[in-house]
């Protein structure tokens, strides 16, 4: 039902009336008729009144209108669309006929709270996910958005015609935020598609603002470059096993000798303890490589052959968890360290975009001089512009965004494991800040609204046209030429790539070398000292 745009009523007397009285009544129901263009008589009038025979005054009708008669007792619901003015006609002949007049002001109050025949005026704010113009691959041009959608049902439901505003103004340039809520202030807009943090609330607002949601203000930073293969095979073998191979040979080599000298002690054996063991031990280091150690078998179970298969389990553990963590970096292209606090961000010298109501948020709400202090490379630009270049995944500025789950950025990179725009917690701003509409000073449409709105959150229409705002925005036209970082080359594996497996086998091999030089002139050593004495 879209409404009923005129109800008329008159007050008449069952009783026979002189013809001169219903000639009255003749002449004004014709300039009624005249005037707004009758469809339909609505006849009201009691119960025991009602006769079976056919309404006495008819004859005296201008026009054979479509006639409705009720009592009371009888409801009408319109469920289909009816824009035609109805005329009431209520017969009253007793006090006990005023209950007429109750069921007609319950008529009125139904039509006051469906806003029957009520004209809104709205413009969209053009700021994806909340309300924006797109053209789909036909080049037909559609609406879409959480609060058009939002707006769009709640006329539908509550019969209001919804007029749509152009987006631009007459110089050619989109109204910004503060337009739009500056317009509906002075009543220029009823229903605008924009939302505002609720503290921002201006004195000339409606005192009843439907809550949209509760955001987090963030910044979102260009995300770091995709890791090369030396980089991301160096972090793992030469910084992680380097320590664990270091820590674990420390570790094992001083118990080896330690459990060494008690049981040569123990045993009442010449306790032969060289430094030179505790630099070179081969069977901890070929135990913490992995590869297989040879001992006395009747050492096996004692507590010295128990701990040679330690070091053997702690080798192979060892080498299987480099194995995996090195597997995971090839297939997850994991990128460089990104800014991940606002101390970066300022160091970094990245220009920031804000729009202007998050400007004043930040201003009025946390501290004059916060973003001079952190961000001093802040500039304002309209909520349009911001996310065309948000959707392109610019990556040379850094973006003020509002945080959603499943929101724009991280739709935009969904389909691609390399991303281009990263958001940390070190980078929040604001946390938990309630967004409301915006309506003028005791609105038409308040009351009505916010109820609404607790409706559409009880069944999950807001997320669901959340969603399909977010699948929208991915078919808009400027989002297909969207910058995803360039995927790095990947050449066949040659020998220079094993350079640092090259170097460490080098520095291996020059190590025996140098321990074979020594042990050669130990050796030499006690032989002359043996000859000499």
């Amino acid at each position: 039902m879209n409404g009923v745009s005129a109800l008329l009523w008159l007050l008449l007397s069952e009783t026979v009336a002189p013809v001169e009285q219903l000639r009255i009544l003749h002449e004004t129901l014709e300039s009624v008729h005249k005037e707004h263009g009758i469809s339909t008589l609505l006849v009201m009038q009691r119960r025991h009144q009602k006769l079976p025979a056919p309404d006495p005054l008819q004859p005296f009708y201008p026009l054979a209108w479509p006639t409705l008669r009720f009592d009371e007792g009888q409801r009408l619901e319109l469920v289909t669309r009816y824009n035609k003015v109805v005329l009431a006609l209520l017969y009253i002949d007793a006090n006990e006929d005023l209950l007429l007049l109750d069921a007609l002001a319950e008529i009125f109050n139904q039509m006051r709270e469906a806003r029957i025949g009520k004209e809104a005026k709205s413009l969209l704010d053009e700021v994806p996910p909340r309300s924006f113009v797109w053209q789909d691959r036909n080049g037909i041009k559609r609406y879409s958005g959480l609060l058009f959608a939002l707006i769009q049902s709640f006329a539908t439901k509550r019969n209001i015609s919804l007029k749509l505003g152009e987006v631009q103004s007459g110089g050619g340039h989109l109204f910004r935020q503060s337009d739009i809520i500056a317009m509906t202030l002075r009543g220029d807009l009823d229903l605008p598609m924009t939302a505002q943090m609720m503290s921002l609330k201006h004195r000339k607002q409606s005192s009843t603002l439907p809550l949209i949601g509760i955001l987090t203000m963030s910044i979102a930073v260009p995300c770091g470059k995709e890791l090369g293969m030396g980089d991301m095979f160096n972090s793992i073998v030469v910084v992680q096993a380097a320590y664990v191979l270091l820590g674990g040979y420390i570790l094992f080599t001083v118990v080896e000798s330690l459990m060494g000298a008690i049981y040569n002690r123990l045993a009442h054996r010449r306790c032969d303890f060289r430094c030179l063991s505790l630099l070179i031990n081969q069977r901890v280091f070929r135990s913490l490589l992995g590869m297989p150690v040879p001992f006395v078998h009747h050492r096996v179970g004692s507590a010295l052959g128990q701990l040679f298969v330690v070091m053997g389990f702690v080798g192979l553990l060892g080498g299987t968890y480099l194995g995996a963590e090195l597997s995971t970096l090839l297939t997850t292209n994991p990128q460089y360290q990104y800014i991940r606090n606002l101390k970066q961000l300022r160091d970094s010298n990245l220009t920031v975009f804000f729009n202007a109501m998050s400007l004043r948020m930040i201003s009025d709400k946390v501290e004059p001089d916060f973003l001079s202090r952190q961000l001093p490379n802040v500039r304002v630009i309209q909520g349009k512009k911001q996310m065309e270049l948000i959707s392109s995944l610019n990556t040379s500025y850094a973006y003020q965004i509002f945080s959603y789950d499943y929101g724009p950025i991280w739709a935009l990179q969904q389909q691609t494991s390399r991303k281009a725009l990263c958001i940390s917690p070190g980078l929040d701003l604001l946390r938990d800040v309630p967004t409301a509409f915006v309506l003028q000073r005791n609105s038409l449409f308040g009351m009505a609204l916010a109820h609404f709105v607790d409706w559409t959150w009880s069944v999950g229409l807001m997320d669901r046209w959340y969603k399909q705002a977010i699948r929208d925005l991915m078919s808009m036209s400027n989002v297909q030429s969207r910058r995803v970082p360039p995927k790095v080359e990947r050449s066949p594996i040659q020998l220079g790539n094993f350079h640092t497996v090259w170097t460490v086998l080098a520095v291996g091999y020059v190590t025996a070398v140098c321990a074979l030089i020594g042990e050669w002139v130990v050796a030499r050593t006690g032989i002359l000292r043996r000859a000499i004495y």
